[in-house]
């Protein structure tokens, strides 16, 4: 029985997403005085979609924690959870190199190890590799806006999670 988790309504997500990005726009307007020098440790919330092999996809949501100093390798961890019935949490504990691209906007290729779980009526687990790239605008203000994309190869133990996953996220971070 292969795992195929169902995809939230599109209207729903669409709202979300422009919500989103009317509040990152806002953000960007931010005034100078409030202003920082990227670095230090940022912390990113986002939402957006994950794919499985065979095309299945659902929404996912996560919790990022990662430096933005400019040319300085970093840990960065992120903690996803796919928005199904079931809990499906993804971590992923890369090496990331931020790059300054223009005033405020950093590139961030990243590369790594990846977990998976499935909690519940499926169950089981996966392990892999994963690499990625981030896109971070008004990195010197308060509030900051960041894209992300992440590709993930996944080898399980007797699991149907096995293959390649990719997911697409937008969301915003602060300094702490």
């Amino acid at each position: 029985m292969a795992y195929r988790p169902g995809g939230l309504s599109m209207a729903r997500n669409q709202s979300a997403y422009v919500a989103l990005l009317l509040a990152s726009l806002l953000c960007a307007r931010a005034t100078p005085a409030l202003a920082q020098e990227p670095g230090g440790a940022h912390m990113f919330v986002s939402g957006g979609k994950l794919w499985f092999p065979e095309e299945n996809q659902l929404g996912q949501g996560d919790m990022r924690i990662c430096s933005l100093t400019p040319r300085r390798p970093s840990v960065d961890f992120d903690l996803a959870f796919g928005l199904v019935s079931v809990l499906v949490p993804i971590a992923d504990l890369d090496v990331a190199l931020p790059l300054r691209v223009a005033p405020g906007t950093l590139v961030i290729p990243r590369v790594g190890a990846t977990a998976m779980a499935a909690l519940g009526t499926i169950g089981g687990y996966a392990t892999g590799w994963n690499y990625g790239l981030g896109l971070v605008l008004n990195a010197q203000g308060p509030l900051l806006f960041r894209a992300d994309y992440a590709a993930r190869q996944l080898q399980g133990v007797e699991s149907e999670l096995d293959g390649p996953t990719h997911a697409l996220t937008l969301g915003v971070g602060w300094t702490f």
